[in-house]
């Protein structure tokens, strides 16, 4: 009885032994590694995959103090994962495709994702579904009401876009004129649709968190070109690219449609062409 006393005080000594040692290296790594990382999502992304690692090798180390024989368990549970693999395959690529979302950074909650046919903003993310709530296609901002429920699996064969990653996204649109316009009146039109565009990512620099300088956002500048059009409707194609946050796609492209229309009301010269 003795004998079986003292096995057991030991064990529960090196499984004290064991838990304040993960718990003190969480807490190091935390300190020494983690505050040195600024960016929220990325220190989001290195958390999670900080907590599994060392999770998944406390259980290992855990469960080889408390039961003899682990390396046979071990092998009989790969015996019975191919068993499970067969039968609950829908199931396992579920599960797989969790992992592949919390150890890859795919996307997180409140993040506007895309995925096959489905667009929306992530509610949660299960360990066999996440659940999207629905947004409108020309509208992002706006919820169709409807909540999606996606199996984890589909990000494994399927291509994941999403539009929270980076602070704006690009966004081309073209309008065809009649070939009576000149070079000087698109370039016109396109500094004053370039100076409300600056504006706006000027407006948005200011309500963010930490408010870029100017100069940074002359990557974002909104850029144009001119094609000659020969194809019905012919003529001169105005294409312009230009940046904004993704949800505010549908009303920028009002105000630019809005600027267009207004434009060539004043100048006859350019006139769109339809047919």
């Amino acid at each position: 009885m003795s004998e079986m006393f003292n096995a057991y005080s030991i064990k529960l000594i090196n499984s004290l032994f064991l838990t304040l040692f993960f718990i003190a290296s969480y807490v190091a790594i935390q300190v020494v590694i983690l505050r040195k990382i600024k960016t929220k999502k990325t220190l989001n992304l290195v958390n999670v995959r900080l907590r599994y690692f060392l999770i998944a090798l406390f259980l290992i180390c855990f469960i080889k103090i408390w039961v003899d024989g682990f390396i046979q368990i071990l092998a009989f549970i790969g015996f019975l994962s191919a068993a499970i693999t067969i039968t609950q395959k829908d199931n396992l690529m579920n599960l797989i495709g969790w992992l592949i979302i919390n150890w890859r950074g795919l996307f997180h909650e409140e993040d506007y994702i895309k995925i096959s046919n489905y667009i929306g903003y992530v509610k949660s993310i299960g360990i066999l579904y996440f659940t999207l709530i629905e947004a409108n296609n020309d509208f992002p901002s706006a919820s169709t009401g409807r909540i999606i429920k996606v199996p984890n699996g589909m990000v494994a064969r399927n291509p994941v876009t999403n539009f929270s990653q980076e602070k704006y996204v690009e966004t081309t649109t073209s309008f065809i004129f009649r070939p009576n316009a000149t070079f000087e009146m698109f370039e016109l039109l396109f500094l004053i649709l370039k100076h409300e565009l600056i504006q706006y990512l000027k407006l948005q620099n200011s309500l963010a968190l930490h408010p870029k300088e100017f100069d940074d956002i002359e990557i974002y500048e909104p850029k144009y070109l001119v094609k000659i059009r020969q194809e019905k409707p012919a003529g001169f194609e105005f294409v312009l690219m230009f940046y904004t946050k993704y949800q505010d796609k549908a009303d920028m492209q009002f105000k630019i449609n809005k600027i267009i229309v207004d434009f060539t009301r004043d100048n006859s010269d350019l006139v769109m062409a339809f047919d």
